[in-house]
């Protein structure tokens, strides 16, 4: 294969892990120093989406009905020479590959604001969804191609998609005018990956200053471990998986930090400690479960922006209307109402404010006991403590969204919060 090529480039040994790099927030902090991010995705990152992988235990391989299709093994549906010699087993399954009205998963989201913070050096996918394209990503490389082009086995004369949809939807084998199967531009078992691959790849490893390895088993790694392995050893390599993966030892003794778990509660709580915002519209199968018990609260950001200026506004402005109608210089503690701010709860996130007699001024709200003398003064304590409410709020909130378990050998599990 042409890959091998890619491989002649002289290697200095096995990588050994870094010494310096071996916790969470070693990982955090080196995703906000980083330029040239380098990142390797698969089909773990689109299971969200309603997209299985492949070998989980409720995987492609592991759910297929081989029988209904007319398949020996599930291994055999991505087989080139299968397809030569029977492609209708692959054209019964092949609609569900067809990209349709998917929305993205945090996973995606946070590749995409890699991209948009000009952090994002490269993205390799190894999935065929497309779903990087439809969010508009240019870093993007499909090193298995995709299903938007179909292409004459033995003419190679091709075809957009979009005009054969309907036939491939109903399962119908595709033929080329001059009589062989269409096969969709997806890189099958005993093909070579395309040369756009392995030439961004080779010009890659020069400017990479972290590696993001993120839901794939690397069973078929390939080219991506040569990559690995052609890489300066100085780089941080992190994986973020359900399951640990091992490297082969002439490659490496294991990536620096290995983060497990579901990739989208992970890159969920990376997000939170980056202060990076990311859509709901498509979660984790844990963040389901959790904003359904949550669902008093469909708007998070904005209740909290709403809730805490109207009530801190009015607080300060009730004050100064209070004092500025008082003709006696006493304390302010025993006249006004005693003032109770509730904890922002880890879902709700609305701050409530009690009216109880007598009222004692609360730290998180209000600092002086006397009224601003001026609407300068007064703007800046509104600002600052609108700032420091809403730290505590994403201190609590980061606290509240699960935590990452130490395990053996630099390995981190992340279990959410019930």
């Amino acid at each position: 294969c042409n890959w091998l090529d890619f491989m002649v480039e002289k290697r200095n040994g096995p990588r050994h892990r870094l010494s310096n790099f071996t916790t969470c927030d070693d990982v955090v902090k080196a995703i906000r120093k980083a330029k040239n991010v380098l990142v390797v995705t698969g089909a773990g990152i689109s299971v969200s989406c309603g997209i299985p992988d492949f070998r989980s235990d409720v995987g492609l391989y592991n759910t297929l009905d081989c029988k209904k299709i007319g398949l020996p093994c599930a291994e055999l549906l991505f087989d080139y020479e299968f397809f030569k010699i029977d492609p209708e087993p692959f054209y019964k399954f092949c609609g569900r590959l067809i990209p349709g009205n998917i929305k993205p998963s945090i996973s995606h989201q946070f590749i995409a604001q890699l991209e948009k913070k000009k952090k994002l050096l490269r993205n390799y996918t190894q999935n065929v969804d497309g779903i990087e394209k439809t969010m508009g990503m240019t870093n993007v490389i499909e090193c298995h191609g995709s299903m938007d082009t179909f292409f004459c086995i033995k003419c190679n004369r091709k075809k957009k998609l979009a005009t054969i949809v309907g036939e491939v939807l109903q399962g119908e084998v595709c033929y080329c005018i001059c009589g062989s199967a269409l096969k969709p531009s997806i890189t099958f078992f005993g093909e070579c990956l395309a040369s756009t691959v392995l030439k961004a790849m080779d010009k890659d490893i020069h400017s990479c200053d972290l590696v993001l390895v993120v839901g794939t088993s690397l069973k078929v790694g390939g080219a991506v471990h040569e990559l690995l392995q052609r890489l300066d050893h100085k780089i941080p390599q992190v994986l973020i998986n359900k399951e640990a993966v091992s490297l082969p030892a002439a490659i490496s003794d294991g990536f620096d930090v290995t983060l497990l778990g579901n990739c989208d509660d992970i890159f969920a709580h990376i997000g939170s400690s980056l202060r990076w915002k990311f859509s709901t519209t498509s979660t984790s199968t844990t963040t389901k479960a959790t904003t359904k018990k949550s669902s008093k609260s469909s708007n998070v950001t904005t209740t909290i922006n709403k809730k805490r200026k109207i009530n801190i506004d009015a607080i300060v402005n009730n004050d100064h209307e209070e004092n500025a109608g008082s003709d006696q210089n006493t304390d302010m503690v025993g006249k006004d109402k005693k003032q109770r701010v509730s904890d922002l709860s880890s879902m709700n996130q609305i701050i409530e404010i009690e009216s109880l007699e007598p009222r004692i001024p609360s730290e998180a709200v209000v600092t002086s006991v006397m009224p601003p003398s001026n609407d300068k003064a007064m703007k800046a304590l509104k600002s600052a403590e609108r700032k420091k409410a809403a730290a505590a709020a994403r201190k609590r909130m980061t606290k509240k969204a699960g935590r990452f378990k130490k395990g053996k050998d630099r390995v981190f599990t992340f279990t959410p919060f019930a």
